[in-house]
Order: structure tokens, then sequence, then C-alpha cells
């Protein structure tokens, strides 16, 4: 049968609430594919002259009505100082990590959502950009912490699900990747930017159909999960809020925010005092134990021979011990 017979746009009261704009789909080729082109075009009556902060406070104003219908939410609310957009999908054909890589996914398997924010130009043109996609690795983090707390969820024996970051922000969950999260900016004008935050996370992918063998799911670590709908909703809706919490704070004291997410970052990194392997965008490969995270959120790589290299892109992993 054709994928869209087994589709259907799953309601988010509880996202609706806490964004500024929201519109859920069956199916598309890819959230960030489709916000990255929307927020460019400056779609539904803002022309290009619209800054980043309109733009995202505005993007899917055309959902507004069917949003608050269906999900609960109010189209009038006051907008937040700091707009946070989402566009969420059941299924995406073109979903995608980094390097191009495909992210697997099913109906009603996975949270599969994008995100965008409005970035100031003088916080990326002081390389910190780096540090809002950090940011998003943790306010995944802190809004499964959310479902646990306010699910009673339980940890599955054996298969405790300890919650961690592979630099920059992928999720972990016992060193077995359970989140994929990509960024892609998408400048506006001289002031700032938008960054698209794309995050896949599985959510119910059977053991038996994990895309890899460091893949995981996270119904395979905890039980008493609620049903997919309200798991994804209540997923997005902590994401949102904690992610503007950060951002908040990075935005109004640049230097004392990124050493804010650098401290949280530490104590749940997967990949510091780890040996791994740089896989960089020149083609070149860098081994070694990855010592520290920098100022500027690039990563610190210790060679055998004791020589330190500093990757600012590129694709980490942690190797077999």
């Amino acid at each position: 049968m054709p994928i869209h017979e087994f589709v259907w746009r799953a309601p988010a009261p509880r996202t609706a609430a806490e964004a500024d704009s929201l519109t859920i789909l069956d199916t598309v080729d890819s959230t960030n594919t489709m916000m990255v082109r929307d927020i460019a075009a400056g779609v539904h009556g803002l022309d290009h002259g619209g800054d980043a902060v309109a733009r995202i406070a505005h993007l899917y104003d055309a959902d507004a009505t069917d949003a608050a219908a269906t999900d609960g939410g109010d189209a009038d609310a006051a907008r937040h100082a700091l707009p946070i957009a989402v566009a969420v999908s059941d299924t995406q054909t073109r979903c995608h990590g980094r390097l191009g890589r495909v992210w697997y996914n099913r109906p009603g398997q996975s949270l599969l959502a994008s995100f965008a924010v409005p970035a100031p130009a003088a916080l990326i043109d002081d390389a910190l950009g780096g540090w809002i996609t950090m940011a998003a690795g943790l306010a995944v983090l802190d809004a499964m912490g959310d479902v646990v707390d306010d699910y009673d969820v339980s940890a599955s024996g054996a298969d405790r699900g300890k919650l961690t970051i592979k630099w920059p922000n992928d999720v972990f969950c016992d060193g077995r990747k359970l989140a994929g999260v990509l960024s892609e900016y998408v400048p506006v004008d001289d002031r700032g930017s938008a960054v698209v935050i794309g995050i896949g996370l599985n959510l119910f992918v059977p053991r038996n159909e994990l895309p890899t063998g460091t893949a995981t799911s996270l119904h395979l670590h905890y039980g008493n999960l609620p049903d997919y709908a309200t798991l994804r909703d209540v997923l997005m809706a902590g994401i949102v809020r904690h992610l503007r919490a950060r951002l908040e704070r990075l935005y109004a004291d640049p230097k004392t925010g990124a050493a804010d997410v650098l401290r949280e970052v530490e104590p749940v990194s997967w990949t510091l005092g780890r040996r791994v392997e740089a896989r960089l965008v020149d083609g070149g490969r860098i081994q070694g134990t990855a010592t520290g995270i920098n100022p500027d959120a690039s990563l610190t790589i210790r060679t055998d021979d004791g020589e330190s290299h500093t990757v600012t892109t590129g694709d980490v992993g942690v190797m077999p011990i």
C-alpha cells in the first residue's frame, strides 16, 4: 500500500502552546529542507525585508487556524521575545543527517521535526554559533527527562538508559545513537540569521529494524512510555521550552552563556576522554583522544604522538574499546 495510507497528522497541543509557529504534516521530503526554503523566501506575506525574528514568528501563520482548532493552541496568543517555529512530519522521504546520510524512519516510530530559531549575526561572527546546536542537544536530553518525570517512565533492567551527547550534539543512550541533530544556517540580513535544527529521534523502532549496529530506540531502554502521538508532542514541547531558555541566556551574554552550556555538556559527554576518529570534510582522518571542548565549541583531539588538533567540522566517531 502507498505510504500515505499509514500516516496521519497526529495533533500536538503542547507544542502548539510552546511554539510561536507550528506546521504538522503527514509526510514531506525533509522538514529541514522545507524550513530553509520557506525562511529564505519570506513566506506568508513577509517579504525579503523581514528580519529573522519576524520570519520565524510568523513562518506558518497560514496553519495557525488549523493548529488552534486541532491542537488546542491559541493563534492570537502573545508571541515570545525569542520565537521558535516547529515543523513536524510523521515520515520524511528524504530525511537526512550529517554528510547526507539517510535517517531511517517508518510511520509511528520516530520523532522527525525541525526547529527554527533566530540567531544574532554578532554571535555567529564571534564563532560562538556552535553553541546554539550544542544547546539543542542538551534540550533533547532535558525533554526526555521531562517524559521520565511526567509519565513515571522506568528504565528497563540491564538496558538502563544513560543519556549522553556525542560531540557536538547527537544524543546517545548506553553508547548507542538515539537521536541525530543537524543544524543549517539561513542568512537573512546583516543583523541576524535563522538556524534550522533538524532532529530525528528513534522512539518505537523495533530492534530488528534498527538501521545500524550502533543505533538504538527509546522503547528498548524505557518502559511505560506514552503513546506515539503523546510522546512526540511532549518531546517537541520540551525541546522548544528548554532550547528557548538556553538561547535567551546565550544571546543575552554570549561568553557567559557559552560557558554555561559547556559546563552542562562536559559531564554528559560521550566523547570527552574517549578514543575517537575524526573524518574531516576534506577527506582526512585524525585518530586520538578527545581531550576538550574549546570556547568556540570546537573539539581538541590529541594524537598518539602528543600533537593536539582542533576539529571544528566533520564527523567524529567514538572508537570501540
